[in-house]
């Protein structure tokens, strides 16, 4: 009879297979003996593995999934002592050829490609660079990897993914040095947390703009995740210059004055934020304070109708804080007006029944 057809190999199956023969291979190589000392554990691991799940939870629940992690890490933990027959050690790992290496701790249950890139290259210092969904954004937006359209500029869920980023910078950026790839790592983390936020990027005060194609084309985005207008980004300066207008004004004496308005040309120094919300915020900040910051007073500093509820609240302080919060303004009061629209999102904020049934904020 003819022999049944042989059942061809996903792709998955042909990754997970070469990971699992570059794993085999970086076993064969022994833990470096003596062991450095400047290499030396400061967890005890092995307490870590024998302990209770509930134990490891507490350890890392400012973590978020702590519970899922916890078991993961005890797993991995189990599978290292197996294979290392009883050794909890990892060291060998900087002697083995990097992409073995590489197959060994993707072959890790939960190692991704972003996790084992920070390994190689903080750990092992090895030519690596990390790629995330945020870093995969921003080279995006700089115009350092290609796009397929001119509309995935714009559009927030168009991004290249961040194993197609990953494997564009890997062959261009790893044959730099470590101490670049170290500060190119660092800096485009500070970059995404303070400037380049995915749905809210403050163009006009990133470091960047200049070289940006996102800022250059005007920071539109076409449409946002949930599929609605996304909000535009604040921009250092217009993405093409308007014609100038001559605007009708009523002067102190009553009559009409011409008045011409500033030029965008000459742009907001960066990092400064915007200029006539926050000194908006400032001036209702200093009538509320020296009137003992009552409740009535509080949508006023967060630029609002007095009868604004919570939710107006909640989303005028997140808007006027990517304007005033200090690690995006340059302005000397930005600190304190930050502290203002805090401070009056607060006692907007509703308030909650205590265990008396008495109302508490």
């Amino acid at each position: 009879p003819p022999l049944p057809p042989v059942k061809k190999k996903t792709k998955d199956q042909v990754v997970r297979d070469e990971r699992l023969a570059l794993a085999a291979k970086a076993l064969l190589v022994p833990d470096p003996s003596p062991r450095p000392q400047e290499t030396h554990d400061l967890i005890n691991w092995r307490a870590v593995m024998e302990s209770p799940v509930q134990d490891v939870v507490e350890c890392i629940k400012c973590r978020g999934m702590h519970f899922m992690l916890a078991a993961r890490i005890q797993r991995v933990l189990r599978r290292v002592q197996r294979e290392r027959n009883g050794v909890l050690s990892l060291e060998f790992l900087r002697n083995v050829p990097t992409d073995e290496a590489r197959g060994y701790l993707l072959s890790m249950e939960g190692y991704g490609v972003k996790t084992v890139s920070c390994i190689l290259l903080l750990a092992l210092y090895r030519a690596d660079f990390p790629v995330d969904v945020n870093v995969g954004r921003i080279m995006a937006r700089l115009g350092w990897v290609p796009l397929e359209t001119e509309e995935s500029l714009e559009e927030l869920s168009q991004y290249a993914p961040e194993p197609a980023v990953y494997t564009f910078l890997r062959e261009r950026l790893n044959s730099f040095g470590l101490q670049t790839l170290f500060e190119l790592h660092y800096h485009m983390i500070t970059l995404g947390k303070v400037f380049c936020e995915k749905r809210t990027p403050n163009c006009g005060a990133c470091p960047l703009r200049d070289m940006c194609e996102y800022a250059s084309s005007g920071g539109k985005h076409l449409v946002g995740e949930d599929g609605l207008p996304a909000p535009a980004p604040i921009l250092a300066r217009a993405a093409a210059t308007p014609v100038q207008k001559t605007v009708d004004t009523l002067g102190t004496n009553g009559t009409s004055e011409k008045t011409t308005p500033s030029s965008p040309d000459t742009p907001t120094p960066p990092g400064s934020g915007s200029g006539s919300d926050l000194e908006s915020v400032l001036a209702a900040g200093k009538r509320w304070h020296e009137n003992g910051r009552p409740s009535c007073g509080a949508p006023a500093v967060l630029l609002l109708d007095p009868g604004a509820g919570w939710n107006e609240a909640k989303a005028a302080h997140g808007k006027l804080s990517r304007l005033v919060h200090p690690d995006k303004c340059s302005h000397p009061h930005a600190a304190h007006a930050f502290e203002l629209i805090t401070a009056a999102r607060g006692v907007m904020a509703p308030a909650a029944p205590d265990d008396d049934g008495a109302e508490i904020r």
